[in-house]
């Protein structure tokens, strides 16, 4: 599947059946990521202002693969938390990638997925306090 076509359904997915599908693609392609690059050289090296060079399409995959991983954990422990965290984001897309976005320009030196869940957490809570 090209990126344009995964892009499209990423758009339009609302039902339950689609989201599990797009969550579990999101967790498999996080994994590749951290396996090719070495999680740890990956956080040391790579910057928010690294980021916003690259193209608007990968940055959109980006943040939402790292929004479904986020849903995903916090749905584990706490289903509201799960539907606070796609109900903000996928309710108006370009606007919680917006958000994402003006806090990685504020925290350039800061990693990409650090700034994700500050956003995510400002909106929704904190997910290391679900309940468990």
């Amino acid at each position: 599947m090209n990126t344009g076509a995964l892009a499209q359904l990423i758009s339009r997915k609302r039902c339950d059946f689609c989201v599990g599908k797009l969550r579990a693609c999101a967790v498999i392609v996080s994994i590749g990521a951290l396996c090719i690059t070495g999680a740890s050289a990956h956080a040391q090296m790579f910057k928010s202002s690294k980021f916003l060079t690259w193209d608007n399409a990968n940055q959109s995959f980006y943040i939402e693969a790292s929004v479904g991983m986020a849903s995903l954990i916090a749905a584990r422990s706490d289903r509201a938390q799960g539907d606070c965290i796609d109900d903000w984001y996928y309710s108006d897309e370009p606007s919680a990638n917006a958000a994402v976005l003006d806090a990685m320009r504020q925290y350039p030196d800061v990693h990409p997925r650090g700034i994700i869940l500050a956003v995510i957490q400002q909106q929704c809570g904190d997910i290391s306090k679900s309940e468990r």
